[in-house]
């Protein structure tokens, strides 16, 4: 897995740049809003999601819970509240530090439980 430091350049090219050149090919000139379910406890992910969301002008990107003042606590009531079951918000499975300082989720491979 391709990685710069804490810059996340590999997730800007592949990811973010690939994205944009999707969008640019699929939709053109029209406006594209990306929707992103960051919430309002990690404002500090923001400036690095909207680059990932692209610098074109048609492309805006926006993020629901932060607008809404929303945090992961409320965000996951409300996804439970919905379900009509417990919702635990995902974290990404493949990361080698996913799970560092909590348990994996009630959903995650057994085999996550040693990181």
């Amino acid at each position: 897995m391709p990685q710069y430091a804490n810059g996340h350049v590999c997730a800007i090219k592949f990811k973010g740049e690939v994205l944009q050149a999707f969008k640019q090919q699929l939709f053109g000139d029209r406006l594209v809003v990306s929707l992103i379910q960051y919430n309002a406890d990690e404002l500090k992910r923001l400036d690095k999601a909207r680059e990932y969301g692209g610098n074109h002008p048609n492309m805006v990107t926006r993020f629901p819970p932060v607008e809404r003042r929303l945090g992961r606590a409320d965000t996951e009531r409300i996804a439970s509240t919905v379900a009509g079951e417990p919702y635990e918000r995902s974290a990404c499975l493949i990361s080698p530090v996913w799970g560092v300082g909590r348990q994996p989720g009630r959903n995650a491979p057994a085999s996550l439980g040693r990181y």
